[in-house]
């Protein structure tokens, strides 16, 4: 996914397609990411986007929080 001046945002892929973009930000020692979906998401997605998350905090040895924005299309 591309943006202004060329840039290469990170996405979020379901079962081999794209379905958002997300972001990251460390405050202090806290990872903020955030989740802008291209539709809406279900509990369960949440959940699962919400474990990989944790598994990143875990990677990078600090705790994190999440926040999903309202979905970019539509």
């Amino acid at each position: 996914v591309y943006r202004n001046a060329g840039w290469i945002s990170p996405v979020v892929l379901l079962n081999g397609r794209v379905i958002g973009i997300w972001s990251n930000r460390r405050r202090g020692n806290r990872l903020s990411l955030e989740i802008q979906p291209f539709e809406n998401l279900s509990k369960s997605i949440h959940r699962k986007i919400q474990e990989e998350a944790a598994s990143l905090g875990d990677f990078l040895e600090t705790s994190w929080e999440i926040k999903f924005s309202r979905r970019l299309f539509g």
